[in-house]
């Protein structure tokens, strides 16, 4: 955050992007030395693939979509949402 410790210290490790309102989980605000923020989006892809696309994770969806079917809708927006990034950033 702004005014931390953490904040003003930042430059000896990376880039902190200026802009605050810029900063959320999609989008690299911090990029270390040594990297790209390409690098990190596509870490990002391949790890949000490997979590979310397993078969554990499926059967858990489907769970609660037996036991909840109002989720339906969230969850297929959220699941297309997901797919749209894995697959296209």
């Amino acid at each position: 955050f702004p005014g931390t410790e953490l904040h003003r210290r930042a430059a000896e490790f990376g880039t902190l992007h200026p802009q605050w309102e810029r900063m959320n989980l999609l989008t690299p605000a911090f990029i270390p030395h040594g990297l790209t923020a390409d690098e990190l989006l596509a870490a990002q892809r391949e790890l949000l693939r490997r979590f979310y696309l397993r078969p554990r994770a499926f059967a858990d969806y489907a769970g609660r979509l037996v036991r909840r079917p109002p989720l339906a809708r969230p969850l297929l927006r959220g699941g297309l949402a997901l797919l749209k990034k894995v697959r296209h950033g």
